[in-house]
């Protein structure tokens, strides 16, 4: 249960040995009800008219049912100190993910404090997924309590989506340039591009001006985008002809994306994320994530006619609400574990320059990886990632 709630929740996941302290709890939840309904009322009666109340302390044994010991300090209550939050669970560890969204969404937006932004993902075993009904019902729950926070609150919604989509479209133009940045193609001018000689040699030229050498033109660098003065300038005789024209090998003409190019695509990310930022602050965005292992990418997507009871209706039914602003579900499903470091760098390209929280609950493995990615997606200037990790 969220904090601001008026009911306490507690979500215990029972372990198989009879010596641990879950499997005892929950025998002894189950000699309260005799009848097995899944119900247990702690009533007492009234000592002076007989009337049951709700509310007990002690059990059968005479002794209290529950001590609540608190509060304590945890990782998770960072999430609070950011514009912008990523919260990750892995297994059981989606418990404290589902009391902070809980909390952020219902009581937290209303009264216009932070986190802005809250990007969810959970990672769960598909075997297991069934097991975590409760919190499967809540999502598509709170994803529409957000769209609904936006629609009263929030403005220029359809605006803010394109904003979004085309950050999204820049962050991966760029990124396919840092990978061929980082080929044995170097990154070259505007203007040039490279080829190969009859025999073999790799050299580079200018599109419009025929200018051409043998070394890797740069900006800066002796070679000019026009005359043809300055630099090492070499002839490559053309196939069948006596002249010494300069005509490159089409068969294995390569052109590569220039700087300047790659240059404007991060100007204009960088005047989208300001515009993105200013749009209004009473906007709030959620998105939510779910990896599930030991499944094919075909068992994550809606079947037509689900077994009844079966996992496959579950995720039917996830996937069957769809947000009116972008057509596509309130929840996302993969298979298999996730790229840290790509889904970090999605991130990266939607906020540009910000600080942003990473709150993980769940097993050490993951937590190492995550910290990683933290580590290799932060630039100074850019996006700084912090990661809070709760380990078990």
């Amino acid at each position: 249960s969220a904090p601001d709630e008026p009911v306490l929740e507690v979500n215990l996941r029972v372990m198989p040995s009879t010596s641990s302290w879950t499997h005892k709890v929950a025998q002894y939840l189950r000699l309260l009800d005799p009848n097995g309904t899944g119900e247990v009322e702690l009533a007492k009666r009234n000592p002076f008219t007989g009337a049951p109340v709700l509310g007990k302390i002690s059990g059968p044994d005479n002794k209290p049912f529950f001590f609540v010991d608190g509060p304590h300090g945890a990782p998770s209550q960072h999430v609070f100190n950011y514009e912008t939050s990523v919260l990750i669970g892995a297994g059981i560890g989606v418990t404290p993910c589902a009391s902070i969204m809980k909390g952020v969404v219902n009581y937290r937006w209303k009264k216009g404090f932070s986190p802005q932004n809250l990007h969810f993902y959970w990672i769960a075993r598909w075997a297991d997924l069934a097991k975590f009904k409760w919190l499967l019902l809540t999502l598509p729950e709170l994803k529409a309590s957000q769209l609904q926070h936006n629609e009263y609150y929030g403005d220029e919604e359809a605006r803010r989506q394109q904003l979004v989509n085309r950050l999204r479209q820049l962050g991966e133009e760029v990124a396919q340039g840092r990978t061929h940045q980082g080929s044995s193609e170097p990154m070259l001018p505007e203007g040039w591009a490279q080829a190969r000689a009859q025999g073999g040699q790799l050299y580079y030229y200018h599109t419009r001006t025929g200018e051409t050498s043998w070394q890797p033109p740069t900006v800066g660098s002796g070679c000019s985008s026009g005359g043809g003065r300055g630099g090492a300038h070499v002839g490559v005789r053309a196939v069948g002809g006596g002249g010494s024209s300069l005509v490159p090998a089409e068969s294995s003409f390569v052109r590569s994306d220039s700087v300047a190019s790659m240059a404007a695509r991060r100007k204009e990310m960088a005047a989208l994320q300001a515009r993105l930022r200013e749009m209004g602050s009473h906007h709030r965005s959620l998105s939510i994530t779910l990896y599930l292992t030991g499944c094919k990418a075909e068992q994550v997507v809606a079947q037509a006619h689900p077994t009844a009871g079966s996992t496959e209706e579950l995720v039917a039914a996830l996937l069957s609400t769809t947000d009116p602003n972008t057509g596509r579900p309130y929840l996302e499903l993969r298979a298999g574990r996730p790229d840290w470091f790509r889904e970090l760098g999605v991130l990266s390209d939607l906020y540009g320059r910000a600080d942003v929280g990473v709150v993980f609950c769940g097993s050490k493995p993951i937590a190492k990886a995550l910290k990683q990615a933290c580590e290799a997606r932060s630039q100074i200037g850019g996006t700084m990632f912090t990661l809070h990790k709760e380990n078990f």
